[in-house]
């Protein structure tokens, strides 16, 4: 019960903790991990569960061995053994398992942080913007050039979404007015000069340019 109020104790702080450590002030993360009666409640009966499990058992064992024959050093049956080894079996490697998951999370965690996610976010600013009523990509295209009009900005770029936010809007491909492609593309639209906003390097192909294509709207 004592271990059990301190793993209580320590989550009730540690939560926050983790939190504010992936929550940067200026992009805050959504997370509320509070711990209320179903955490507490869970908490309290495993540890009631792991107490009679781990404990009762071996203790109606023991309670069953005569004081007369444990003072003449006789050892005890076999199937008392045997139970007995078997739960210290099955203790052993449930701490493993949670050992070893919580460094799996740890490592996999770690390898994400250092992973490329394919553009670079330093000294890039994320601006949301929110209209009334549907406004034509002119006036979206007219606030973009007095934002580059600002002293300090280097580059401004349009698009419908910041990148891993989670949306995302699929379709297929048709080139030529050929039957659509089998395999479903990803779209997001951006302006002139995204590309490059972003920083992102180019692995194959060539960048849609500003100019309007045949028979097309730009």
């Amino acid at each position: 019960m004592l271990a059990a109020a301190l793993g209580v104790f320590f989550a009730w702080g540690s939560a926050p903790f983790v939190v504010s450590r992936i929550n940067p002030p200026d992009d805050p993360v959504r997370l509320i991990l509070p711990p209320d009666w179903r955490v507490l409640g869970f908490a309290l009966a495993l540890t009631f569960g792991v107490t009679l499990l781990f404990g009762l058992l071996p203790a109606l064992g023991v309670s069953a061995v005569k004081p007369l024959r444990a003072l003449q050093g006789r050892e005890a049956p076999r199937s008392r053994r045997v139970l007995m080894h078997a739960l210290i079996t099955a203790q052993v490697a449930f701490c493993f398992l949670v050992l070893f998951t919580t460094g799996l999370l740890v490592a996999t965690f770690e390898h994400l942080s250092h992973e490329s996610v394919g553009f670079s976010a330093e000294r890039l600013l994320t601006l949301d913007t929110f209209a009334q009523r549907a406004e034509p990509p002119a006036l979206w295209l007219q606030v973009a050039g007095h934002l580059r009009e600002i002293p300090g900005v280097e580059r401004v770029a349009l698009a419908s979404w910041p990148l891993l936010d989670g949306n995302s809007v699929n379709s297929y491909i048709s080139i030529n007015e050929a039957p659509p492609m089998p395999r479903l593309a990803y779209f997001l639209r951006v302006s002139p000069g995204w590309i490059d906003t972003m920083k992102i390097m180019s692995m194959v192909g060539t960048f849609f340019r500003a100019r309007r294509l045949p028979g097309r709207p730009s």
